[in-house]
Order: structure tokens, then C-alpha cells, then sequence
């Protein structure tokens, strides 16, 4: 089949129904305009073939689409699905279905009107003053097909989220769990429930016309990855016109302080023991629900080994002071999954540390404190409870005991950290970018 997604304005040409000739009985068949393609014809052929024998257009209606109606990469999705066939029990069937989306120029309502195909006034209501109103199904105007059979087709102009729902799903069914949360997504216009299996994802891509084949292949990911990326909440899955999009948040935390007799800052950052010297600001994945203070926070105190709810000790300013956030965003295609596009929301959050941490810190680069790691030079003198000795608040107490397990496999396997110049840009520390971004989003 090649469908034909005629586009408008923000609305798309949906075929409501038709009748048979002869017959006053109207039947709702909502869909796309739709024809069945020879085994050895092209798209564009078959789409004329719509064009004239289902829309009856009389003048060159082409000539008023946008210029991505001549770029295949740009109007054409291909779908390509096996099933049991419905008509003939017990057949394997291959479909290979063409989903064609062409736009009109928005100055181009001249071309509609002169080939009939009536678009409503946006100023009028949808009453008796619309075109169509005393058609059924609200339709705008009528055709009469031209390849033999006689039907009468009602034709509507829907806004395209609403046609996502009228629309039927091609060669999917819903039998299973899976097929019925592909088709809800695939119908869904924003952020959508992460899918319950592998396999549901695998048909929503197959649906958007992604390849998943080439999951698990030379530099992509397999699609469990994905799967299980979504599950975790790390990122979640935008929908918007049938097609998907990727949703990373990550919070970038900078650490900084002045050191004793010199102007400019230092900012901490960590050293990627695996990575030939690179640095890198405190990161991590920012949930789904929290807002950019609750994950700096977190953020400090999971880089830094501390007991929840600690992080603000540190800190020389009001944790939740908006001149302290800087939002940055990017739109790009995935270099980890392919046929998906990534939009990638980095939370920089800056932080000044206390005066008398920020000499601890120093004191420790010029060798004048023996502790092995900072925290265990920061937090016996620096945080214990107000009016209590140093003593009674060892580094040990000051973790939790699940981080306190992770401390020797962080510190030797993932990174240290360490002051440098604020002037001297560690790798990743306003965006993080390609192999830098953080641990999950790619």
C-alpha cells in the first residue's frame, strides 16, 4: 500500500467514509488516502494515481507542495512488516507499506480551492455556516472515485494529532500487550509510558519506519539497551506527528572556590582515570520529577560519596538560587541508536563552596594535608553538627553505608577528583557533548 498524508496548515486530508452507488448509506472508514502500488510501479506513480482517481485533481496540485515533496529522505517512510494474512488463513504475508507526507505551501490555498478540495475558514465555527456541515461526519467536501466502483468519498481536513487517533492502524493489531501499547504510543502526542517489553518497542520503531536491524550493529547499541534505558527512567520517549524522539536531562554541577590571595576561581572536577587525562564536572541523570536543585544536590553528594541530604553543608550560597542555573539544550541525531533523534537538556548548575573548604582544598593540592582522598579532608572540621568537637563526626559517618561500599570501586575504577583552574575548561564542563555527555544519555 501507499498511504498519502496530503498536509495543510496543521491539518491533514482524512477520507471519513463513503458510499456506494446508488445507496444513500454512508460507512465510517476513517483513513489516510490510500492505494494499493503494482508490484514493479514506483510511489510517486501510485501516489498520482490517488491524486487523480481518489481526489479528483483537475490542475497541478504538485506544484504548490513545499520543497521536501521532491526529496525522497524527506516526505517517504517506509514500513515493512510480516504477518499472517487476514484474508487468506494460515499465509505469511509481507507488507511494505509507503507512507507519503506531503505539505502545501501555507500561501498555496489558491491550488486547494481551484482543485476542490475546500479547506474551512479558520474564522468560522464548525456550524452550518461550514462548507461541509450538512455532509456526514462533519466532511468538508466530496469526490467520486474515478476507477470504476462509483463510491462517494467524504473527505475531512483534522488537525494531525486527532488524525493519529482517527487513523487505522496499518497491518498492526492489538491482540497482545505489546501491539496495544505500540499503537497507543504511536497515536500519543508527548512524553509517553515507557514500554512494557523489548518487543512492544521493537514494533513501535518498526511502525515509525526505524530500522532495528541495525541495533547491535558496528557502533549502535542493542535495543535492549534502549529498552532498558527507558524502563529506568535515564530518558524518556517524546512522540510528536507518529515519530519519536529521545529525551536526555542531565545536571551538571560546578563546584568552585577562591582560593586565599589569588582573584579568579577553581572549579573540582573529576579525573577519568580510563580516559588519557580527561576531566570532567560532576555529573548525573536527572529523574523524572525532580527539579534542577534536588538533582545538583543529589549530584554532589553521590559524586562525592556523602550521606543523603548532606550536600548543602558544602555550600557557601542558597542551594535553590536561580543565578546559580543555566539550562542549555540540543537537538541531534543519536549516535548510540540509530533512526532516533535525541534532544539532550544539560541542567549547569554553579556552586561556591565555603571559604574555609575552599583552603582545605588548597592545602591539600600543595601537599599540607595527608588525607587520601578531599572529602576525608573537608568534613571532619568542616562538617560536623553545629557546636559539636570534629571529632564526633568521622568521614566514615558522614557516608551512607550503600556509598560507603562504593567508595574503593569509584575511586579506582571511575574517576578521583581534583581541583583545576576555572580558566583551564576540563573536557565536557559547560556541555557535555559526544562520548563526554554523562554516564547513560550516550
Amino acid at each position: 500500500p501507499v498511504i498519502l498524508q496530503l498536509r495543510y496548515r496543521g491539518c491533514v486530508l482524512m477520507k471519513m467514509g463513503e458510499s456506494r452507488e446508488g445507496s444513500d448509506e454512508v460507512l465510517s472508514k476513517p483513513a489516510f488516502a490510500v492505494i494499493s502500488a503494482g508490484l514493479t510501479e514506483h510511489w510517486r506513480s501510485a501516489v498520482m494515481r490517488i491524486l487523480s482517481n481518489e481526489l479528483c485533481i483537475r490542475t497541478h496540485l504538485t506544484e504548490a507542495l513545499t520543497p521536501a515533496a521532491k526529496r525522497d529522505e524527506d516526505c517517504l517512510t517506509v514500513l515493512t512488516e510480516t504477518t499472517m494474512s487476514p484474508s487468506y488463513p494460515g499465509m505469511p504475508s509481507v507488507y511494505r507499506t509507503h507512507m507519503v507526507s506531503w505539505e502545501v505551501e501555507p500561501h498555496r490555498g489558491d491550488a486547494l480551492r481551484e482543485n476542490g478540495l475546500i479547506f474551512p475558514d479558520p474564522e468560522s465555527s464548525p456550524t452550518s455556516s461550514s462548507p461541509g456541515s450538512a455532509l456526514p461526519f462533519n466532511s468538508h467536501f466530496t469526490t467520486k472515485s474515478r476507477n470504476g466502483s462509483g463510491k462517494k468519498i467524504f473527505w475531512r481536513w483534522v488537525p494531525f494529532f486527532e488524525a493519529q487517533k482517527l487513523q487505522r492502524f496499518v497491518n498492526l493489531g492489538e491482540a497482545t500487550a505489546d501491539e496495544r501499547w505500540a499503537k497507543y504510543a504511536f497515536q500519543k502526542e508527548g512524553v509517553v509510558q515507557f514500554p512494557p517489553t523489548e518487543t512492544a518497542l521493537m514494533i513501535l520503531l518498526r511502525r515509525c519506519g526505524i530500522d532495528v536491524e541495525k541495533y547491535g550493529t558496528e557502533r549502535y547499541r542493542p535495543l535492549r539497551d534502549f529498552w532498558l534505558d527507558l524502563t529506568a527512567k535515564e530518558s524518556l520517549l517524546h512522540m510528536s506527528g507518529g515519530k519519536p524522539l529521545r529525551l536526555a536531562d542531565s545536571t551538571v554541577v560546578r563546584l568552585k572556590w577562591r582560593p586565599p590571595g589569588e582573584r579568579g576561581y577553581q572549579v573540582l572536577v573529576k579525573e577519568i582515570k580510563s580516559g588519557n587525562g580527561k576531566q570532567k564536572l560532576l555529573t548525573r541523570r536527572m529523574l523524572q520529577g525532580e527539579n534542577w536543585e534536588e538533582s545538583a544536590l543529589h549530584c554532589i553528594e553521590e559524586d562525592l560519596l556523602m550521606k543523603p541530604r548532606t550536600g548543602k553543608q558544602l555550600l557557601a550560597q542558597r542551594s535553590f538560587d536561580a543565578k546559580s542555573y543555566t539550562f542549555l539544550e540540543e537537538l541531534t541525531e543519536s549516535d548510540r541508536y540509530p533512526g532516533i533523534k535525541c534532544l539532550y537538556r544539560t541542567h549547569l548548575v554553579s556552586y561556591i563552596i565555603k571559604d574555609e573548604l575552599g583552603n582545605l582544598i588548597s592545602d591539600r593540592r600543595h601537599g599540607l594535608t595527608s588525607e587520601p582522598t578531599l572529602l576525608q579532608g573537608l568534613l571532619p572540621t568542616t562538617l560536623a553538627p553545629s557546636g559539636a568537637l570534629a571529632t564526633e563526626t568521622p568521614p566514615s559517618a558522614m557516608l551512607s553505608p550503600e556509598l560507603a561500599a562504593q567508595r574503593a570501586e569509584r575511586a579506582s575504577v571511575t574517576s578521583i577528583t581534583s581541583p583545576v583552574a576555572i580558566g583551564e575548561r576540563p573536557t565536557g564542563s559547560e556541555r557535555p557533548t559526544g562520548s563526554e555527555r554523562p554516564t547513560g544519555s550516550e
